[in-house]
């Protein structure tokens, strides 16, 4: 039998609970360039330079110029940066009223920016808008 009662409705979607922690673009900090992480919330990354690599529960992903990366959250993750890496970096929480996380283990994903080429623009529309919000700082931090 379909679980299609499972799937969300416009009237579920309205009730995510969401709220942006921070959108950032430019270089990766070294101290962000190697290393273990544990997050509950939701990253995405668009990599303008460079590379990044994700490993997961033994599941590898890896992301180039042009390219998305949703890595897992909820679970350790190794992350492994380029030196050369520039990236537009939108962090966010989004959970159902019930508390439970939109994603329970993240995306996981890599997406060409062709295949959804406004996610890009609007992107880094954002991060220019963070840029402007909160001039000087590599970093605008946001809550909701």
């Amino acid at each position: 039998m379909p679980a299609r009662w499972l799937e969300p409705t416009l009237r579920h979607w309205r009730d995510l609970h969401r709220s942006l922690i921070w959108v950032y673009q430019g270089e990766v900090p070294e101290s962000g360039r190697h290393r273990r992480i544990n997050k509950a919330e939701i990253d995405s990354w668009f990599m303008l330079k460079g590379s990044v690599e994700t490993i997961t529960d033994g599941e590898v992903r890896v992301a180039h110029a042009g390219q998305w990366l949703f890595p897992s959250c909820g679970r350790l993750r190794q992350q492994n940066v380029s030196e050369d890496a520039e990236i537009v970096s939108i962090c966010f929480h989004a959970h159902w009223p019930n508390g439970r996380p939109l994603y329970d283990h993240g995306l996981g994903l890599v997406l060409d920016s062709s295949e959804e080429p406004r996610l890009a623009s609007r992107a880094l529309r954002l991060a220019a808008k963070a840029r402007k919000v909160s001039p000087g700082m590599g970093m605008t931090r946001a809550s909701t």
